[in-house]
C-alpha cells in the first residue's frame, strides 16, 4: 500500500480506537478539502 491509502487506513484505525470522532469519507478530506476541487497537482 502506498501513499492516500496507507493514510485512509491509519486514520480508519484511529477512528476505531476513539482518537478521531468523525471519520473522513475520502483521503481528501484531510488536506486542505477547499483546494480538492481545484485542477492542478
Amino acid at each position: 500500500m502506498e501513499g492516500a491509502a496507507c493514510i485512509m487506513q491509519y486514520v480508519l484505525f484511529m477512528h476505531r480506537a476513539g482518537e478521531i470522532k468523525t471519520a473522513p469519507t475520502k483521503w481528501s478530506d484531510l488536506f486542505v478539502p477547499d483546494l480538492a476541487s481545484r485542477n492542478g497537482n
